[in-house]
């Protein structure tokens, strides 16, 4: 009975580790896209004129560093979960 515990709370802090990096970069990703609307691209014909100023502003730099390595890291994060569940489903098949 308690090896069967044991599995499932195994498994279930497997899933959180990975889970968490990918909810980590998930909201990385959505504070950073907010946040270069708001700060780099500004509304209004007078935000459009800011504009080529503000998109080498070393905060606007930082925030498209995010939205691109973000991007990365949720596209890879597709082929990780796969793997992990491949081997997971390979693990208890033995």
């Amino acid at each position: 009975m308690w090896d069967l515990f044991d599995f499932f709370k195994q498994q279930i802090f497997d899933i959180c580790n990975v889970f968490g990096f990918y909810l980590l970069w998930i909201l990385l990703f959505y504070i950073g896209s907010n946040l270069h609307s708001i700060y780099c691209t500004p509304k209004g014909l007078l935000g459009f004129l800011y504009t080529p100023v503000l998109v080498q502003a070393p905060h606007c730099i930082a925030f498209r560093w995010i939205i691109s390595t973000g991007t990365n890291n949720i596209n890879v994060f597709w082929g990780i979960l796969a793997g992990f569940f491949i081997k997971k489903l390979k693990n208890n098949i033995r």
